[in-house]
């Protein structure tokens, strides 16, 4: 009897625990929504610079401009995720969080690749083509982020327009 007592006792923890843990782990999920979309808009100009040779030069000057926007943002998203992996016991935090980091750029250009596998051409055409307008408009990928994601950069710190 002694043991489901505690069971029971620690199962009414377990709402209270529910509660607080959206508003500690939130800044890492958010930080984590906002990565991944800068790196896939990265990999969206990565894969432009390689199968449209035309332009290779104007996207190479994008995926340039876009890191200094982004700069400052990456550095808060950098280390919000620090601290979550800090919480969770990471002996590294900062490696861990490269390592994070890397790995959702490598898997955006992976996802990216295989979606257009075969579609070169039609890729180039349709998505390479206006990069670097969309990207002097401040248009869809390149919008800021506290714009895209108001919530998400609020919650980090990273100041609206």
């Amino acid at each position: 009897m002694r043991r489901r007592a505690s069971f029971l006792a620690v199962m009414a923890t377990v709402p209270a625990l529910l509660c607080a843990a959206p508003a500690r782990a939130g800044g890492a999920d958010d930080a984590a929504v906002l990565w991944d979309w800068v790196a896939r808009t990265i990999a969206m100009v990565a894969r432009c610079a390689d199968h449209d040779v035309e332009r290779r030069e104007e996207h190479l000057d994008v995926m340039e401009q876009y890191f200094d926007d982004v700069k400052d943002a990456q550095a808060k998203i950098e280390a919000v995720l620090a601290q979550e992996a800090a919480r969770a016991g990471s002996r590294s935090p900062a490696r861990d969080t490269a390592r994070r980091m890397d790995e959702a750029l490598v898997k955006a250009r992976a996802a990216l690749d295989e979606q257009n596998q075969g579609h070169d051409i039609r890729f180039v055409k349709n998505v390479c083509k206006g990069l670097p307008t969309e990207y002097r408009a401040g248009k869809a990928p390149f919008a800021p982020l506290a714009e895209r994601f108001p919530g998400e950069s609020r919650t980090i710190g990273i100041a609206g327009p």
